[in-house]
C-alpha cells in the first residue's frame, strides 16, 4: 500500500487492543505499512448510560458508515458484534485465532453463584434465558458498560456474578477474575463469539489480498457456518440463540440452541459431520423441525 491505511475502532479498552492485534498482524505481513488508528463512539457505546439506544448493530453501525464514506479502510470488530449480513459494498474477514469461545463466571464468592435468589448481572438475552434455564430463580440483573465498569458494579457487590465473555476478559489480561468457564456445548456462546474480525470496502482489492494473509483457514470456516445458521432461522440479537461450532479428528463438531427468553423452552442440537455445510445445514434442519422459527418468531 503506498498511502496509509486507516483503521477504525469503538472507542473503548477491548477494542483497543482488539485494534492492535490486527495492526500488529498487518505489520507482520508488511513492516513497511503505515496504518492510522481513528477511534469512533457507536450506539452500543452510548446505550451503556442510556439502555433506550442501541439494537441490532449498535456496536458496528458508525465504523461501517465511516468505511463507506471513505473516512475509513477498515473496522476492527468483534465478529459476535457484527450482523449476520453486512451492509451492501462491504466485505468481511475473520483475522487470526479463535480465543477461547466460552462464556465465564466472574464471582469473587463462587459458593454463591449459580445458586436459588443469586444476582447475576448480564445484558444478554441468551446468557440470561440460560441462566433462567440453569437454576430456576435466579435474578438476572441488567448490566451494561465495558467490562470494568461491571466489574466495578461486582466488587461493590451490586450483583453476585457476571457472566461475561473468557475471550474479552483474556485479551485484557483479567483471567484471574474468572470463576468457572462453561462448557460450550451445554451453555452454548453466541455465534462467532471470541473472533475478531475486519471490514473493509469490495472495491479494495490490494488490501483485501493483504487482509486474506491473516485469515485462519479454520476459523474462517467456523465463522462462515455459525452465521449461516443465524441467517437461515432469521434469528437477531435479540433472539436467545447459541451457535458453537469447531474441528475435531471427528471432522467438524455443530451446537445449537434456540430458548425462549425466560427459559422455560430449550431446543437443542449437537452433530457431527466431515463436511461442514452438511453440518451448517443439519443444525438448521434439526432446530426447524424441533420448532426454533416458533420461538424465534419467524415466518
Amino acid at each position: 500500500m503506498t498511502r496509509p491505511i486507516r483503521v477504525c475502532t469503538r472507542s473503548s479498552k477491548l477494542a483497543r487492543i482488539q485494534t492492535d492485534t490486527v495492526c500488529t498482524t498487518l505489520r507482520a505481513l508488511d513492516p513497511n505499512l503505515q496504518l492510522q488508528v481513528l477511534e469512533l463512539s457507536t450506539s452500543g457505546d452510548r446505550a451503556d448510560a442510556d439502555p433506550r439506544l442501541g439494537g441490532k448493530g449498535e456496536f458496528t453501525r458508525e465504523l461501517e458508515s465511516a468505511l463507506l464514506d471513505g473516512r475509513a479502510d477498515v473496522a476492527v470488530h468483534s465478529l459476535k458484534d457484527l450482523p449476520a449480513t453486512v451492509p451492501e459494498g462491504l466485505t468481511m474477514l475473520p483475522v487470526g485465532p479463535r480465543v477461547d469461545a466460552r462464556d465465564a463466571i466472574v464471582s469473587n464468592n463462587t459458593t454463591c453463584v449459580l445458586r436459588h435468589g443469586a444476582r447475576i448481572g448480564t445484558s444478554s438475552v441468551r446468557r440470561a434465558a440460560l441462566l433462567k434455564r440453569r437454576t430456576p430463580g435466579i435474578e438476572i440483573r441488567q448490566v451494561r458498560g465495558n467490562v470494568d465498569t461491571r466489574l466495578a458494579k461486582l466488587d461493590r457487590g451490586e450483583v453476585d456474578g457476571l457472566v461475561l465473555a473468557a475471550a474479552g476478559l483474556r485479551r485484557l489480561g483479567l483471567e484471574h477474575r474468572i470463576a468457572q468457564a462453561l462448557d460450550p456445548a451445554l451453555f452454548v456462546p453466541s455465534p462467532c463469539q471470541g473472533i475478531i474480525a475486519v471490514e473493509f470496502r469490495e472495491d479494495g482489492d490490494e488490501l483485501g489480498k493483504l487482509l486474506g494473509n491473516a485469515v485462519d483457514p479454520d476459523v474462517a470456516t467456523a465463522a462462515s457456518l455459525e452465521r449461516s445458521v443465524v441467517r437461515a432461522l432469521g434469528a437477531d440479537c435479540l433472539t436467545p440463540l447459541g451457535v458453537y461450532v469447531t474441528r475435531s479428528r471427528k471432522g467438524w463438531v455443530g451446537h445449537g440452541i434456540v430458548l425462549s427468553p425466560n427459559g422455560s423452552q430449550l431446543l437443542s442440537v449437537s452433530r457431527v459431520s466431515p463436511d461442514g455445510k452438511a453440518l451448517a445445514d443439519e443444525l438448521v434442519r434439526s432446530l426447524d423441525g424441533l420448532g426454533a422459527r416458533e420461538i424465534i418468531g419467524r415466518p
